[in-house]
């Protein structure tokens, strides 16, 4: 079997050079320092049954304290308010323990994609969008205990020191290259924080979509269901909802630019 051949290490990646012509069979390997340890936190999350994309606590806690019961627009629009108030302080309680630089770090190398019932990749967009400002809004500004640069950290505290162990050996050659930004005291621990807080942010945008439907006459409902809180839109609105596009119904929700 042919061996795998490294070229040049580069700022936390294996870059290859230009194949030469009569050298394509060389293999050509890209890796980062977090790859193969964010697998692994994942999966210990797994273990633990941790599941991101259900509705983040909050939404129980805060509509579960009111009579099952339907609101009516006026009634409906203050608790949404409350609510949105409620999540907003829930996600600057939890981006100001740790500095811009952590955070933006860590958001920008895991994949977007749905942590809530709406797959709609727009959605998904303005998600990490809202989530992106609520970071630049609320984070430390001042340097914070689980982010440093290789070279004035040992690579021990990288990650907690999992990348210590022999099987990272490669990982430890892409951080020795060169000098970089890496994740220090972070452990699967900061990854449930990072979902909780990205489960967060899909209650902002789920509660701002009702307030749109809302303003356009739709009553809600509380009730003990997974959902907790639906609008209950006429036959009519749904229709005018349908042509120009949608937002949360009955648990089934999808992005709405109205």
């Amino acid at each position: 079997m042919a061996k795998k051949k490294v070229r040049k290490i580069r700022f936390g990646y294996f870059w290859s050079e230009p194949i030469p012509r009569g050298k394509e069979r060389e293999t050509t390997l890209l890796l980062d320092y977090y790859l193969r340890a964010f697998a692994l936190f994942h999966q210990q999350l797994q273990r633990e049954g941790y599941n991101p994309e259900l509705p983040h606590p909050i939404r129980k806690r805060f509509w579960g304290l009111l009579p099952y019961r339907t609101y009516e627009p006026l009634e409906a629009r203050e608790l949404v308010l409350r609510y949105v108030d409620s999540v907003e302080s829930e996600i600057a309680n939890s981006v100001q323990h740790y500095s811009l630089a952590y955070w933006l770090h860590l958001y920008r190398r895991l994949f977007p994609e749905s942590i809530g019932a709406n797959k709609d990749s727009t959605t998904v967009g303005l998600v990490r969008a809202i989530l992106e400002v609520a970071i630049q809004k609320y984070a430390r500004l001042e340097p914070c205990s689980r982010i440093g640069t290789t070279g004035d950290i040992p690579l021990g505290k990288v990650l907690g020191g999992l990348l210590m162990a022999p099987e990272f050996d490669l990982e430890r050659q892409v951080l020795q290259a060169g000098r970089q930004l890496v994740l220090t005291d972070f452990t699967a621990v900061g990854l449930r924080e990072f979902y909780d807080l990205e489960r967060l942010v899909y209650e902002l945008w789920r509660g701002t979509a009702m307030l749109r439907i809302i303003g356009k006459g739709a009553s809600i409902a509380v009730d003990d269901s997974k959902t907790a809180v639906f609008d209950l839109r006429s036959e009519e609105l749904d229709k005018l909802v349908a042509i120009f596009g949608s937002v949360p119904v009955n648990g089934e929700e999808v992005i709405s630019w109205l």
